[in-house]
């Protein structure tokens, strides 16, 4: 009896690791190094036990003894903003001026992004056809019954693997850090008038140095977000994102809205409806505002790893686009009132004279925080 249960749990284990295809890296181009410093070599079996050899290959650094472990880590699927031609290379700067030697780049077309493997970025692509790297299991019920939204090949499969890739799961080869750094690639790159990097009044790429010291400073913190740049509440970004859309033209933009305008007034209104019921009024009035291109996230806290989730399904399952409409919640869903213990909100510093650090980090208020009065009232 104990072996059969034995062997039906290493059935369903098996099932799990096949379920999820592994992803394709290539590694910069190793220069030679001391004996210590020598390629990671991750081989995978595949359905038919077939060894894929030099799936992810690192840039050849050695772990400094003491420091934390963070990747940097960024995606573009289907060439969405042709970002990935537009990558502004830095000749290595990103390691030497910035310090990140472990960089991440996942895409489903890594050939053209060579010239940012090049640059020194570990570059994973993704095995086979994009549309069957995401298990269907990973979808809401509600989703995969519609017509036009669960029928493979269908043309918003890039933004479902943009938010997958960003709530949906934790790809391996990030696991074995303490924390990771996301930001979205628009930051890397060039400006339309050719000088300068991208977004860069909205985001920027802080040292490894000061991201590695806000960590060891905050060891409680789980997730330090970015304050948005021109607004403080979500409720703000609702107003913002229902009033800058346009009337849908293709059949999947009338259920999901098209992947260039904003957010889609009906389903915005039933999720406002849903969260007003579950927080009330004056939270949802209060919700803090992130955005969500930038942020440190600790490797492997659970409560953190259930509101990213949470996000990937609330997304599809009230047919949303914008993701800093929902995470929130998904925080104080998960969270409660620990938010503020660990949830940073970081404001950017636009002083360039300051190293390019976040100015200051501030507790993420939960959802029963309320403002302090003035003294003497």
């Amino acid at each position: 009896m104990i072996e059969r249960r034995r062997l039906a749990t290493l059935a369903l284990l098996l099932a799990a690791a096949l379920a999820q295809p592994p992803l394709e890296c290539r590694g910069p181009p190793v220069v030679p190094t001391p004996a210590f410093c020598g390629d990671r070599h991750l081989r995978t079996r595949g359905k038919n036990a077939r060894r894929r050899d030099l799936a992810c290959r690192d840039a050849g650094m050695p772990a400094l003894a003491g420091r934390l472990k963070i990747a940097l880590f960024t995606y573009n699927f289907g060439n969405y903003r042709k970002e990935v031609k537009r990558y502004m290379v830095r000749n290595g700067s990103l390691a030497h001026e910035f310090g990140w030697h472990d960089k991440y780049m996942f895409t489903n077309r890594a050939p053209q992004a060579e010239h940012m493997r090049l640059d020194g970025w570990t570059v994973c692509g993704l095995p086979g056809a994009a549309y069957t790297y995401i298990p269907r299991s990973a979808f809401p019920p509600q989703y995969l019954t519609n017509p036009v939204l669960g029928a493979p090949g269908k043309r918003i499969l890039y933004w479902e693997l943009t938010k997958y890739f960003k709530f949906g799961h934790f790809p391996a080869v990030l696991r074995g850090y303490d924390y990771v750094y996301h930001m979205d690639l628009s930051v890397f790159t060039r400006r339309a008038s050719g000088e300068g990097w991208g977004r860069s009044w909205e985001y920027r790429l802080h040292a490894f140095a000061r991201v590695e010291a806000l960590a060891r400073a905050n060891p409680n913190v789980e997730l330090f977000a970015t304050k948005h740049y021109a607004r403080r509440n979500v409720v703000d970004e609702w107003r913002h994102t229902a009033s800058h859309g346009r009337a849908a033209t293709r059949p999947e933009d009338a259920v999901l809205g098209d992947a260039n305008v904003l957010e889609d007034a009906p389903p915005l209104c039933a999720y406002e409806a849903a969260m007003r019921k579950q927080f009330g009024d004056d939270a949802v009035a209060r919700a803090p505002l992130l955005a969500m291109g930038e942020y440190v996230r600790k490797v492997g806290a659970p409560a953190i790893d259930a509101a990213f989730a949470d996000t990937w399904t609330a997304l599809l399952a009230y047919a949303l686009r914008r993701d800093q409409n929902v995470f929130p919640f998904s925080l104080w869903n998960r969270l409660g009132g620990a938010t503020p213990q660990r949830v940073r909100w970081c404001k950017l510093n636009f002083d360039r004279r300051t190293d390019r650090s976040w100015s200051s980090c501030d507790a993420l208020p939960g959802p029963g925080f309320r403002k302090r009065a003035p003294p003497g009232r």
